[in-house]
């Protein structure tokens, strides 16, 4: 099973063109489109999905907050992203908000920093359905283009991401009673759908725990291949969260992961504790992730 380094994701190429296959709700804010904009970015509130309010601290990223308390910067010791809330044209097409990676260089670097903006559209609901994206490669000074789509499902949680990377990658995430229970993924380069389970129950916690907090660990906890777009998700615009937090991760190949939460008194989550099991249930790596509140 893949080992991801939390929220510290570098974008090789990120995404290549194509059309949007429709998801499992008729409504069309529900449903990715082709590079119109939709919605007022100005009006998106983070608080509206992360219910608990955001946290200032996720794994290695500081989150700041701008005036209408949505999340202004992320920033670790390799990269900052910047959100900015306004209609943006980009060769000839108006996108409803932006958000740009850029590369924190040390002092006296000579070259450019490596970067990377996301032009998004936003539906009337406050939540993204169209994103291109802009890489700029700084060691070899070239510049690729890419693009994503998403929808979601008549909750409001985010079901259904294509992205151009990968051969048309297209992943689908299918819900009971509120979580996410399995992830498909396909593409052109490879047909054969790719599955796993998510359980939210385990020999330690064998009730359900509540994602009082909305936090949703896409690439991490749900093997959604997301790369910098689950930093988008903590503005608020890429859906709903999970009902209770993901206990564990199964693949098809035979190991699994198991997820062990520390959740304070208000119910938020401090502490991720992630071991990754091998085909013969034998420990293999564990990683921890600390949250601030």
């Amino acid at each position: 099973m893949k080992q991801i380094k939390f929220l510290g994701f570098c974008l090789a190429a990120a995404v290549m063109g194509c059309g949007f296959t429709s998801c499992d709700d008729n409504d069309d804010d529900n449903k990715g489109n082709n590079g119109e904009s939709g919605g007022l970015a100005s009006a998106i509130n983070p608080a509206t999905v992360l219910t608990a309010g955001l946290p200032t601290q996720i794994g290695d990223y500081a989150v700041t907050l701008n005036e209408k308390g949505q999340v202004a910067t992320m920033k670790d010791a390799s990269d900052t992203y910047t959100f900015t809330y306004q209609p943006v044209m980009y060769n000839g097409k108006r996108y409803d908000m932006s958000v740009m990676r850029i590369e924190n260089l040390p002092e006296g670097t000579q070259r450019d920093p490596e970067s990377c903006t996301y032009y998004l559209n936003i539906n009337k609901k406050g939540f993204a359905t169209y994103c291109y994206e802009v890489y700029y490669d700084a060691y070899d000074e070239k510049t690729s283009y890419d693009e994503w789509w998403f929808g979601y499902n008549s909750d409001n949680q985010l079901n259904y991401m294509k992205r151009t990377e990968g051969g048309n990658e297209v992943t689908e995430m299918t819900y009971t009673n509120g979580d996410i229970t399995k992830v498909t993924v396909k593409s052109d380069e490879d047909p054969y759908s790719d599955v796993t389970e998510i359980s939210y129950t385990t020999d330690k916690f064998t009730a359900p725990v509540a994602n009082k907090a909305g936090i949703m660990l896409f690439d991490y906890t749900l093997d959604v291949d997301m790369d910098d777009m689950n930093m988008v998700y903590f503005a608020g615009i890429l859906g709903k969260p999970t009902k209770n937090l993901p206990l564990r991760l199964d693949n098809e190949e035979g190991d699994f992961e198991v997820f062990d939460w520390t959740i304070d008194a208000s119910g938020h989550p401090t502490l991720l504790k992630a071991t990754t099991y091998d085909v013969n249930d034998l420990p293999s790596g564990t990683d921890t992730y600390t949250f601030t509140w």
